[in-house]
């Protein structure tokens, strides 16, 4: 497949590249609300040097069809992301990452869910064992960092992290434990091995640099 080439616009002095990221997630509010905390910040800098657009509520089994599909219909978004839990799915999470790199799109996976990045903000990648484990100990962990509640619905999430975390911090983190499982794993090649991991860290850190430089 050949390489996309981003979008272009005119200023007086340059050309200067615009990035266009499209997201999809099978999620239907936390990594929704999370990516659209971020896109609302861009849109308050009004920044015209990227373009996010996020789907979601998408079937699992449907990502990557739905991915190529909408690739297609709007070329511009040259760079496309799937963001997804393992939860108890082991098999569709490595299937996924598997045709999804084969087709030149991005998987920001989380295992065993996203609340291990949230962690991460306050400087912790706890080995949790389960999705429902994963939750419910990020709840206390929140409310002891925040002296808030925490919801998976809730529309603010991405401005909390950033104001009772720090960013800079998750990314390091994050990063860091993913490598670590990397390299204890008997099966690297296999992300759902990756306990605890994530790769959203990519990606947030392509769109922290953005929000952090204007």
């Amino acid at each position: 497949m050949k390489k996309r080439i981003p979008a272009y616009r005119v200023t007086r002095k340059r050309y200067e590249i615009i990035q266009r990221i499209m997201i999809l997630t099978d999620g239907k509010e936390t990594e929704y609300n999370y990516f659209n905390g971020i896109k609302e910040i861009l849109s308050e800098k009004n920044t015209k040097r990227i373009q996010l657009k996020i789907l979601r509520d998408i079937k699992t089994q449907d990502l990557i069809s739905t991915a190529k599909e909408e690739r297609n219909n709007e070329p511009n978004y040259y760079e496309v992301w799937l963001v997804l839990d393992c939860d108890q799915r082991a098999s569709d999470l490595d299937r996924i990452v598997s045709e999804a790199s084969k087709a030149d799109i991005h998987v920001g996976w989380s295992n065993p869910c996203i609340e291990i990045f949230f962690a991460c903000y306050f400087g912790s990648v706890p080995s949790w064992s389960s999705s429902k484990e994963c939750i419910s100990k990020f709840k206390a962990l929140f409310l002891r960092k925040t002296k808030m509640e925490y919801k998976k619905n809730d529309r603010n999430i991405y401005p909390k992290l950033r104001q009772y975390g720090n960013e800079k911090t998750a990314l390091k983190f994050a990063s860091q434990r993913t490598e670590e499982s990397r390299k204890n794993s008997v099966t690297p090649k296999k992300v759902s091995s990756l306990f605890p991991g994530t790769h959203l860290f990519v990606l947030v850190n392509i769109l922290s640099e953005y929000c952090q430089s204007i």
